[in-house]
């Protein structure tokens, strides 16, 4: 059977369901990348990211399949920047919540939001409450990259700062994914770190303490990080891994039975 939702037909989907399928929904973004990635980096990253993930969980007795990745979420932060398509928040939430309840009401019991934004994290984090408390929906979310963040901390080359928003991540997964869309030339340095020990600027450092900020006041180019160290070599490492960790999640994820897992 396929890991695309899309080419299953309806008897097919139900039977899934019925075998306790897993559904993963990629959730991405189409905004500014800086000068040297494109606009759809984030759905690029994603989807490539499910496909594989799912392919490994499939490999190992998995029944899971993927929807077509959700492109555009929340973007205003990169509004200063042509090319960036957001949604408002409530718009972004109801598409959310519209595909899961879509979902729960055929049967599925185990959807993964997955995400390829860092705008759309905390966002993803509320819906998945609002579906458990106010449809009886049950959700898990997670960003790709915090599958992999004790991982990063020894790949990385970059300093603290590096990696964030077109930085040495995103540039090392797009060099191993899409290399002709990479504008190598225009890979610079572009550190940003906060006047403050409680916030963070980079993915593999928690800030104590969240605010917002448009892109502009950080960085005249949109990026935020050092996209100059990444390598195809160390995408190609670093892809493997988050794949590999989001597919033994997967086949965790199969095997939960929601009543154990919130037993007392």
């Amino acid at each position: 059977m396929s890991i695309y939702l899309g080419d299953l037909k309806w008897k097919e989907a139900e039977q899934l369901s019925k075998d306790g399928g897993v559904v993963v929904v990629p959730v991405s973004a189409l905004e500014q990348h800086g000068h040297h990635l494109p606009l759809d980096t984030d759905q690029r990253l994603v989807t490539s990211v499910t496909e594989r993930s799912c392919q490994k969980a499939k490999s190992e007795k998995v029944p899971v399949v993927m929807t077509p990745a959700i492109w555009t979420g929340f973007s205003p932060h990169h509004m200063s920047f042509s090319g960036t398509i957001t949604l408002e928040m409530d718009s972004f939430q109801a598409i959310i919540k519209d595909v899961c309840v879509s979902l729960w009401k055929h049967g599925f019991r185990k959807i993964l939001l997955l995400n390829g934004h860092g705008g759309n994290a905390a966002i993803l984090k509320a819906v998945v409450q609002h579906l458990r408390f106010d449809s009886k929906v049950r959700a898990v979310t997670a960003s790709y990259w915090d599958f992999a963040i004790p991982f990063m901390k020894e790949w990385r080359k970059s300093d603290i700062g590096g990696i964030n928003h077109a930085c040495e991540m995103e540039t090392a997964l797009m060099l191993h994914l899409a290399e002709h869309l990479v504008n190598k030339d225009r890979c610079e340095k572009a550190n940003w770190r906060p006047n403050s020990d409680y916030l963070t600027g980079d993915l593999t450092v928690g800030g104590v303490v969240s605010t917002a900020f448009d892109f502009k006041e950080v960085s005249e180019v949109g990026v935020v990080g050092d996209p100059s160290v990444a390598t195809k070599e160390k995408g190609r490492v670093l892809f493997n891994e988050i794949t590999e960790r989001i597919a033994r999640f997967l086949k965790e994820f199969y095997e939960w039975n929601w009543e154990e897992i919130t037993s007392l």
